[in-house]
């Protein structure tokens, strides 16, 4: 509700985030509100983790740079450790974000069908082929693929671009897969796929794992 995102705005927006806010159209406002309230969470919850408590919301602040790319920063406290990285995504009125030390990135897109058009403008003819050899469900693993494509590019910081064709899926493993350096990993929730990039030694580790099964099938 409107009351209830105010409540949320004030509690969880330092000053120049609520300017922003309050420019927003009133359909922008929840989906960009959702973001906020996830990441701040997230890095909340990433703090905890190492036994660093007590930090408000308004101490983090969050700012787009010059590619739309989420950076954190402290706000009046010396709790947040630098070197934090973010990434957020939306969907109606879902939203997650996710924080490391390390780049990363996240996306959530839902699950539909997509017609020839798309998917001659979002995959390669090679990347069509893997798509196309794998049992999975089509509709799910087309929307598993691209969110891949949108995690490894948003885990760059520089986002798509808009040319798809230049984050290439080389690999599929499972649930995973691999575009260009960066392996991610995704599942399905609520007739969505969540894809979030892995940490380089969990990558390492999935590389590990699919070079044995890759030595049994042969």
């Amino acid at each position: 509700t409107a009351i209830l995102r105010d409540y949320l705005s004030r509690r969880y927006l330092c000053a120049s985030e609520r300017a922003c806010y309050d420019a927003l159209s009133p359909r922008r406002k929840r989906s960009w509100l959702n973001g906020r309230v996830a990441a701040k969470d997230a890095v909340r919850l990433w703090l905890k983790s190492r036994g660093i408590t007590g930090v408000y919301p308004q101490e983090i602040r969050i700012e787009n740079d010059a590619q739309g790319a989420p950076q954190l920063f402290a706000n009046v406290t010396t709790s947040l450790p630098a070197g934090l990285f973010v990434s957020i995504s939306h969907k109606g009125n879902l939203a997650v974000a996710i924080v490391a030390s390390e780049p990363v990135g996240i996306d959530l897109e839902l699950i539909a069908r997509h017609d020839d058009d798309f998917m001659a403008m979002a995959f390669t003819p090679m990347e069509r082929l893997l798509l196309a050899s794998s049992a999975d469900e089509p509709a799910a693993l087309a929307t598993r693929a691209w969110v891949a494509k949108e995690v490894a590019a948003k885990r760059s910081g520089r986002g798509l671009g808009g040319a798809p064709h230049a984050w290439i899926i080389s690999a599929h493993c499972g649930n995973a897969f691999k575009v260009n350096d960066c392996w991610v990993y995704s599942q399905e929730m609520n007739g969505h796929v969540l894809g979030w990039s892995l940490p380089d030694a969990l990558a390492e580790e999935l590389v590990l794992t699919l070079a044995a099964t890759l030595e049994m099938a042969n």
